[in-house]
């Protein structure tokens, strides 16, 4: 069960085609950048992705990073919906049950931390998420401190986030990131998700009419092409203001 907020209800979480190759993509890949369009579903999936690795694994250390210390906690705050709705015979005893983290008898945990300049320091485990990544202040100096960890075991990083309408692509960390793995400079594996991906979005409207009637009329054709791109190229093209 997952929440759906914009509905006001809890619902099935339904495995659209996207979202299953993504989630092999995370199971069999050291590193996946995600570019995408908004609201795709894609914090829901990490969460439960991060889950399966607590529930079926033991000595499962995961981070959630988040552009503040308000999201990072709503990131996590998925996660233990999820969790709280599962069977019993899948869970866990739970030792922590806090905003800022979560753990389990079996030397599993959950931290959600703030991109700060010295966020990620000292720390070493299985799985880093940067949600929304472009938006972080401090996404670089991240990088730099949760990287060394990954590359000396068998760690994980999914970088995943919409283009910031406002940055410079040239001054962007996550485009930097994305670029490199696109033109192999990188082995991590880059993934570009359109915003019709989606199978539906308005109970009424199709997708094509909602995208007419309501983002088209919402807002700009800059903040159109980094917060709902059709291609690749759209999300990357540098913009102006």
């Amino acid at each position: 069960k997952v929440e759906d907020p914009t509905m006001m209800r809890t619902v099935n979480w339904e495995p659209w085609p996207y979202l299953a190759d993504l989630a092999h993509d995370f199971a069999v890949e050291r590193e996946v950048i995600i570019l995408k369009g908004k609201q795709l579903g894609l914090s829901v999936l990490v969460c439960g992705y991060s889950l399966w690795l607590i529930l079926f694994h033991s000595n499962v250390k995961i981070l959630f990073m988040s552009s503040s210390q308000d999201d990072s906690w709503k990131l996590l705050s998925k996660a233990q919906f999820i969790y709280k709705r599962l069977p019993p015979f899948l869970q866990k005893k739970q030792l922590l049950d806090r905003k800022d983290g979560i753990s389990f008898d079996n030397d599993s945990e959950i931290k959600a931390l703030a991109s700060t300049a010295k966020a990620g320091t000292g720390w070493t485990g299985t799985l880093v998420v940067r949600d929304e990544l472009d938006f972080h202040p401090y996404g670089k100096e991240n990088f730099s401190n949760i990287s060394p960890p990954i590359d000396a075991g068998m760690g994980k990083m999914i970088d995943l986030s919409t283009v910031d309408p406002w940055k410079d692509p040239s001054q962007s960390h996550f485009v930097e990131r994305y670029l490199k793995a696109k033109s192999g400079e990188s082995n991590a594996k880059p993934v570009f998700l359109s915003w019709g991906l989606r199978p539906h979005r308005d109970p009424i409207l199709t997708n094509e009419e909602w995208f007419e009637q309501i983002i088209k009329k919402k807002y700009s054709p800059l903040e159109i092409a980094k917060l709902y791109p059709t291609t690749e190229e759209e999300a990357l093209k540098p913009g102006s203001t």
